[in-house]
């Protein structure tokens, strides 16, 4: 590091699998490194458009996760058009479909006319599709979900010390505090809150 660039305070926010790529010096930088060991299975998105009329299923909810003893291939499946204004033209529906994740990494790199004809098998057991899709999308994530393993919490030990150990620092992420939407946004708020409160406590150029 011949010449280092200082900062008041960092908050890493990247997937947990990035982090071996951290180019930084703090105690503990090396140690965070081990956080891109957290398994993240691949998960397949495909989004699939039907005419209303091929669709038996009301769609008068969030969507359906599917637990794996019912021995199916997808994870789930959000109803989009009913969330969402304007993801479907009139008399049209989209269902976006999950699959792949710890439950079957291999159906989530399989090729796509594989992993539709999987997609709507389910969709026609579980919601009455009957006709053939009107609008297809897809999109890998090849590096998905966080996995919290039996392990997970000595990750979560050595990010507290990390933090502890460097005031100006802080780790937030679906790796951390949850993966869901919802618990991503509380733990990005409550990390930027407390950053924000130690620097109002700190000389104005601490490092």
């Amino acid at each position: 590091y011949q010449h280092p660039e200082l900062y008041d305070a960092v908050v890493y926010a990247a997937p947990a699998h990035c982090a071996d790529e951290i180019d930084a010096v703090f105690e503990g930088a090396e140690r965070l490194k081990t956080l891109a060991s957290i398994p993240h299975p691949p998960v397949a998105v495909l989004a699939l458009g039907f005419r209303r009329a091929d669709v038996t299923h009301p769609l008068d909810g969030f969507g359906f996760l599917v637990p794996e003893v019912e021995r199916k291939h997808v994870l789930g499946t959000i109803f989009s058009s009913t969330l969402f204004p304007r993801r479907a033209p009139e008399g049209h529906v989209l269902l976006t479909t999950f699959v792949g994740g710890v439950r079957n990494p291999d159906l989530a790199n399989a090729d796509l006319s594989t992993l539709t004809a999987r997609v709507l098998d389910d969709l026609r057991a579980l919601l009455g599709v009957r006709g053939e899709p009107t609008f297809r999308a897809f999109q890998l994530w090849p590096k998905a979900i966080p996995q919290y393993t039996l392990s997970h919490g000595r990750f979560r030990e050595f990010m507290d010390e990390v933090e502890r150990r460097n005031p100006g620092l802080a780790l937030t992420g679906s790796f951390r505090d949850g993966v869901a939407l919802g618990d991503v946004l509380t733990a990005a708020d409550a990390a930027a809150t407390r950053v924000a409160a130690q620097l109002a406590g700190q000389p104005a150029n601490a490092t």
